[in-house]
């Protein structure tokens, strides 16, 4: 029972890095980066061009901008996520390896 546990927590470890990495591959490639500045800066030549009586432009415009960062900190938070995954799962190799080198 107990083994099954430690091996479904591994394994959702293993899931976590490996999101973790895809993710940071994403928000590091030269398209990624380029669309989300791209979009932003789109976003905010458009809110400077809007006048201050078209308030439904302008609220439109700031909740697209959020949405935009809320994605990429839906990705880092990924990364970041894999990265304590990556120190957890090693953390209990070296545990395991200690273990196992103990003299009986």
């Amino acid at each position: 029972m107990m083994d099954e546990i430690e091996r479904g927590y591994r394994d959702k470890l293993e899931d976590e890095l490996r999101n973790g990495e895809q993710a940071s591959q994403l928000i590091k490639h030269p398209l990624f980066v380029s669309a989300f500045e791209t979009l932003e800066q789109e976003i905010v030549d458009q809110w400077k061009q809007s006048t201050s009586l078209n308030a439904d432009v302008r609220e439109k415009l700031h909740t697209m901008l959020f949405l935009l960062g809320k994605v990429r900190t839906h990705l880092i938070s990924h990364v970041e996520t894999g990265k304590l995954a990556e120190a957890t799962l090693k953390q209990k190799v070296a545990r395991a390896a200690g273990r196992n080198s103990m003299p009986l």
